[in-house]
């Protein structure tokens, strides 16, 4: 993608459960930090509003040790902890919210894949995310671009929203998938940086339910 955001974002935010991070999100985060120069947060959630909590998921403390391990390489990224300190479900609006409030000249920019652009009226307080942020919808070479082109069209005509579509060719992963491979004492190497992968071994996580 040629087009960068430059100067017009200060700061961009990267979320999602990261249960736990691999090759996946590291390459989309990696291609997100091309686009836009100012400062990127990774934000591990506490609780999604979508998922319940599986019995194979870590601590808190190990996901948020592992997004420090496993995005730390990447230009203008740091490891934010505000959700996972949260006792409240992790709601995107809330955080939004929070670091509008901590600087309200803040513009941010907000990364999300299709599926969840899609989806994203059903999410708590859509329209505030829509009028404060910009979204950078990352889609997949195999994806329809006309589908995107019409959701990002109907969000723009009902929200005034700013979209932005990142084509990229993704690693095609699910922490879910991991934590199965994981639990069945097979190898999932190929998924995880070096790093995760020594880091899951050193503390025997996701090998027992």
């Amino acid at each position: 993608m040629d087009k960068k955001l430059g100067n017009k974002i200060t700061l961009g935010i990267f979320g999602g459960s990261f249960d736990p991070p691999h090759l996946g999100h590291i390459k989309l985060c990696e291609e997100f930090s091309k686009i836009i120069t100012a400062k990127i947060l990774v934000i591990p959630a506490k609780t999604s509003p979508f998922k319940i909590q599986k019995k194979n998921s870590v601590s808190d403390e190990h996901r948020l040790e592992m997004c420090k391990l496993a995005f730390s390489h990447i230009k203008n990224v740091e490891i934010s902890d505000f959700e996972i300190k949260s006792d409240d479900i992790s709601y995107t609006y809330k955080t939004i919210e929070h670091f509008l409030e901590v600087n309200p000249d803040e513009k941010i920019c907000l990364c999300v894949g299709t599926d969840c652009l899609e989806t994203m009226e059903c999410w708590a307080n859509s329209g505030f995310i829509f009028e404060k942020c910009v979204i950078v919808a990352a889609y997949r070479e195999h994806e329809s671009e006309h589908s995107l082109g019409e959701a990002m069209e109907r969000l723009k005509i009902k929200y005034n929203a700013e979209i932005i579509p990142l084509l990229y060719d993704p690693i095609e992963i699910s922490s879910s998938e991991i934590r199965y491979i994981l639990k069945n004492g097979e190898d999932a190497s190929d998924f995880l940086s070096d790093s995760i992968n020594s880091y899951i071994r050193e503390n025997k996580l996701y090998g027992e339910i």
